[in-house]
């Protein structure tokens, strides 16, 4: 990979550790539906327990899908063009000073960007880790 993309993210945010203190009070989802059990799990969280915290859903949405089904978007952009509705807020960001002219070091951050760079380090030797924990598994099954 080369961009910003947590693999196996779904095995990280069901680590108690990092599900009990993940509170993200700013969520951009981007097409639907989550594949995922933790992820709209956290949101849900996130929505009624985190202060002022939003649900950005960014989606072309058609009428008969079930795009919310937890009731969390607190905004809805519907677009067939999500890249354009992406640049016009990375550029008003840019406009309030929250991020510098290449779109970085500015206040905004996340509570993902640790894993991120987790990913880098253990991208090639994640294959191994989940063999071996799943060997584990079995055989504490089997015992």
């Amino acid at each position: 990979g080369g961009g910003p993309v947590i693999p196996f993210a779904e095995h990280v945010l069901k680590h108690p550790v990092v599900s009990k203190h993940i509170k993200p009070d700013f969520i951009l989802q981007i097409g639907t539906p989550l594949l995922s059990t933790e992820i709209p799990g956290i949101i849900s969280n996130s929505i009624r327990n985190v202060p002022n915290s939003h649900h950005v859903l960014l989606h072309n949405h058609h009428p008969s899908e079930r795009a919310d089904p937890d009731y969390t978007v607190t905004h809805r952009v519907s677009s067939t063009d999500p890249g354009t509705f992406l640049i016009a807020v990375l550029e008003e960001l840019k406009t309030m000073g929250l991020l510098d002219e290449n779109g970085q070091n500015g206040i905004i951050s996340s509570e993902l960007c640790p894993l991120m760079l987790l990913e880098k380090l253990l991208q090639e030797k994640m294959p191994n880790i989940i063999h071996k924990a799943s060997e584990n598994a079995v055989q504490c099954i089997d015992s």
